[in-house]
């Protein structure tokens, strides 16, 4: 798919690997929608994007909150005619065995690292399916293969996120134009590793 031309909403726009997306498909004159809580951040990454001449907004969301998620198409369909992909990257760890992490850290990482996905893609397919084509784009890990000791939520969300992803394209395969993909990450010098 080319990417020039079209509308990109980027989740984990303010840092990391979803900064890098954002800047990366900005280069290639894609027009993105940047999506995370910190509204700081977010503003420098619209100004990198920015740089290369394409369209960037800013999208203040804290995606644990469904009520925030349900009304993001809406906001981004007020700045950009239409969304064309939606790459899934925020997200979280929390360090420590099954049976040590808190239930509240473990509730953020799912809340974060699936259900924001799954329900952004619930939210989002409605607008992506009316485009000549489209493309989900989610960030697993290769904890989605390999699970690591000390980070047991984590690599269960990845897993998660990777099966949600195939049931996804193999549904939308036959009658839509919407592609689904998801990135098996390796280690990645990023504030999700410096904060877990």
């Amino acid at each position: 798919m080319k990417v020039k031309g079209k509308t990109a909403v980027v989740t984990g726009a303010s840092s990391g690997i979803g900064r890098g997306t954002a800047v990366a498909l900005a280069r290639h004159g894609c027009n993105v929608a940047l999506v995370a809580r910190n509204k700081e951040e977010l503003e420098n990454t619209k100004k990198q994007c920015e740089a290369y001449g394409v369209k960037a907004t800013v999208h203040v969301t804290d995606l644990t909150d469904r009520a925030q998620i349900d009304s993001l198409p809406e906001r981004v369909l007020a700045e950009h005619e239409a969304v064309d992909l939606l790459y899934n990257i925020a997200g979280i760890c929390a360090s420590g065995k099954l049976f040590e992490v808190s239930d509240e850290a473990f509730d953020r990482v799912m809340n974060l690292d699936f259900m924001a996905v799954a329900y952004c893609m619930r939210r989002f397919l409605p607008h992506l399916m009316t485009r000549p084509e489209a493309h989900i784009v989610n960030c697993a890990s290769i904890q989605a293969m390999l699970s690591f000791v000390g980070d047991a939520a984590y690599s269960a969300s990845k897993a998660a996120v990777r099966a949600l992803s195939d049931a996804a394209r193999f549904e939308l395969a036959d009658d839509t134009n919407v592609m689904v993909s998801y990135v098996i990450m390796g280690g990645v010098n990023s504030n999700l590793v410096l904060n877990s």
